[in-house]
């Protein structure tokens, strides 16, 4: 993120596997609904591809459900207008959002697409002065406009998942009291270039635990490099057990005991869990060849595979996620799979994939007592991070 945001270090099948599933009806004292995922066998082909409307779910929250700030109770609450996520639209929506602004605030937002700026984002909370334009200084119809244009930008589940990590920091205030650089009203926007339905552009959306790169150009649209994480990583909202990382948890757990011991014994490369290696302010990070050649996988291991990786990559749109799953899918004999500490589910782990143009790194972090509720991921293109490939 601009400015101040330097050099730190530190779906997907979402949206085919990712469920609101109520509990059947019980008394008040009921334990809270859990939002489930479900791993579901699919061939490659369709391992991208939305669900019909009906499964489709936005959690919905009661109105009267405390927030902690007006562009948390937004966040919260407003169903985003987005429509086909076609670059027309999503241009219009950019535009849209864009124009609500006042001269100060697009003195914030807005860089040239060659701006070094696009290189210093961060997923620590953000100083006060930090650049781009917080969304507590947004009126809430600019943020509305915002929340639709993030909506067109990203699948449905993606979306969700990022509204979700949103909502878990407000979980790391008390009492309601403000805690600089936490919480909703600290996530910053920067957009640049002008948007534009043939001409490249991009977009950051900054946070604690959450650094989205989007870079687009016509039909093309990456969103590497990308910081995803959670803290907490399970929490309560009204009656909803919340999981924004599920997928990179569990799919992930189940790829590691379907490895045979003999595989898994090459798949560890360390007894105790690891940490992020390529994660902000690591640019061109070059990670050596560890763990399990993924060539030796069988049909249904590398089918859990695409299944883990879908959950970043399905972050995109359907037709961007099903092109880049398929680069993937090409690469998968010269990809290498390794992990770190227990794979007991419910363990304490860290795990990364890497290929050619593919890295994801995956650790649970000490900060805040419980490792299991603090999770970080990396998601990369070495190939295309930043849009370097069609940013012309």
């Amino acid at each position: 993120m601009p400015s101040l945001h330097r050099n730190t270090v530190t779906f997907t099948l979402f949206f085919i596997l990712f469920f609101v599933l109520p509990m059947p009806a019980q008394e008040p004292a009921q334990a809270p609904r859990r939002i489930n995922v479900n791993a579901i066998p699919l061939e490659t082909s369709t391992l991208i591809n939305d669900l019909d409307p009906g499964t489709q779910r936005h959690l919905r929250f009661d109105v009267d459900m405390d927030f902690i700030s007006d562009s948390s109770r937004i966040v919260g609450l407003y169903i985003p207008n987005a429509n086909e996520r076609t670059s027309a639209n999503i241009t219009k929506s950019a535009r849209s959002f864009l124009s609500r602004l006042d001269d100060g605030q697009r003195k914030k937002i807005k860089h040239g697409l060659s701006s070094k700026e696009r290189s210093q984002w961060t997923n620590l909370p953000a100083p006060p002065n930090a650049g781009g334009l917080k969304m507590a200084d947004m009126t809430q119809d600019q943020l509305k406009s915002f929340l639709d244009l993030l909506a067109h930008l990203l699948s449905p589940s993606g979306y969700e998942k990022v509204r979700m990590i949103m909502l878990a920091d407000d979980q790391l205030i008390s009492n309601g009291r403000k805690r600089p650089g936490f919480g909703t009203d600290y996530f910053s926007v920067v957009v640049f270039g002008e948007p534009s339905e043939t001409q490249g552009w991009a977009l950051q959306l900054d946070g604690h635990h959450l650094g989205l790169n989007i870079a687009i150009a016509g039909d093309r649209t990456t969103i590497a490099p990308s910081f995803i994480g959670s803290q907490p990583s399970k929490f309560n909202l009204g009656d909803h057990e919340i999981r924004p990382m599920a997928i990179e948890t569990d799919a992930a757990f189940l790829l590691a005991n379907e490895l045979s011991e003999k595989q898994f014994r090459t798949a560890l490369v360390r007894q105790k869990r690891g940490q992020i290696r390529t994660g902000p302010g690591r640019d061109g990070t070059k990670l050596e060849q560890q763990g399990i050649a993924c060539s030796s996988f069988n049909d249904a291991q590398k089918k859990q595979l695409l299944t883990l990786i879908a959950a970043w990559v399905g972050n995109l749109p359907k037709e961007q996620a099903q092109r880049r799953i398929r680069e993937i899918e090409s690469e998968i004999d010269q990809m290498y799979f390794s992990w770190s500490g227990s794979r007991e589910q419910g363990g304490d782990a860290s795990y990364a994939i890497q290929s050619p143009s593919l890295i994801i790194e995956f650790a649970y972090q000490d900060l805040g007592g419980n490792p299991l509720q603090h999770v970080h991921s990396q998601y990369r293109n070495p190939k295309n991070d930043y849009g370097k490939a069609f940013l012309k």
